[in-house]
């Protein structure tokens, strides 16, 4: 793992780049042992510490996100046993699923209990941002009740609507909201991008739809995490304007703007297709925004 994130680190793109590229160490630990096999509190720690410094040693200042074991939701020994980074730039990337955090489910979703459960097992919650890189969700799909199979941990699952983890947003959806609401400082990413939006709309017409569509035929639309996502944004996104959190510029502001394609490669200004502005104001900040150009 030292030997890839060098690699990685070292390149000058990269490099260069640092601040829109963020670096997740690893994808869903379960068990981390010693090198000699064996069980210690400092196993996570041991393991992911050199491959910080690695990282470090590059060059590379951007984000770097520490995974936990038990498929990232088991992050108790890194409070007696705690990362550093030269750049202080580093904090831990969880995965949230149904049936996790002391078997949160459709069936049992006391919202303190979750925000309990969750501080319990990632108490860094409290002191360091979190980026919750993986969740998602949808209700059992109706067409498919007769079907199912065993899953790894030998519990019969049904078919749900497309996601990974099977729930609803009127009742685990809405305790993992009041975790994310109550700690203030957890991001999210949608597992798959097509849960969030519908990729195959986007393609044809450049419009952004939430994804599972295809439960709007049962009347769960709203109970997927793609509907619920959007409008926990939009709720967000509103409360910044209206508390003047966001800093609004004007055209006049603009001192220079510069157009770069989705490689990062500056270009002329498009005409079409996707491409970002970047913009120097005359305060000295610079602008950024992504635009879809039909």
């Amino acid at each position: 793992m030292k030997g890839i994130w060098k690699t990685f680190a070292a390149d000058e793109y990269i490099r260069q780049n640092s601040g829109i590229i963020s670096i997740e160490l690893a994808n869903e630990p379960v068990r981390v042992h010693m090198g000699d096999g064996s069980n210690s509190d400092k196993a996570l720690h041991d393991y992911f510490q050199p491959v910080v410094d690695e990282i470090r040693e590059q060059g590379f200042k951007g984000i770097i996100w520490v995974p936990g074991a038990g498929y990232q939701s088991q992050y108790q020994d890194y409070v007696k046993n705690p990362i550093t980074d030269s750049e202080n730039n580093f904090s831990y990337a969880v995965h949230v699923y149904s049936g996790w955090y002391g078997n949160m489910t459709d069936k049992s979703y006391d919202h303190d209990t979750f925000i309990r459960n969750f501080k319990s097992q990632v108490p860094m919650v409290e002191t360091k941002p979190i980026m919750v890189t993986e969740i998602d969700w949808s209700p059992e799909d109706p067409d498919k009740a007769s079907e199912g199979h065993w899953n790894e941990w030998g519990q019969w699952t049904q078919p749900n609507l497309g996601s990974w983890a099977t729930a609803s947003t009127s009742k685990w959806g809405l305790a993992w909201k009041a975790v994310h609401d109550h700690f203030g400082n957890i991001g999210m990413t949608i597992t798959h991008p097509q849960e969030y939006y519908d990729i195959d709309v986007y393609l044809k017409t450049g419009k952004v739809i939430p994804g599972f569509q295809n439960a709007k035929k049962h009347g769960l639309f709203e109970e997927c995490c793609g509907y619920a996502c959007m409008n926990w944004y939009k709720e967000w996104y509103l409360k910044q304007n209206t508390t003047g959190i966001k800093q609004l510029e004007t055209q006049a502001d603009v001192v220079s703007t510069l157009y770069y394609n989705i490689e990062g490669k500056e270009v002329e200004k498009p005409t079409a297709g996707v491409y970002i502005i970047k913009q120097l104001l005359s305060n000295g900040k610079i602008r950024s925004r992504k635009v879809f150009l039909k």
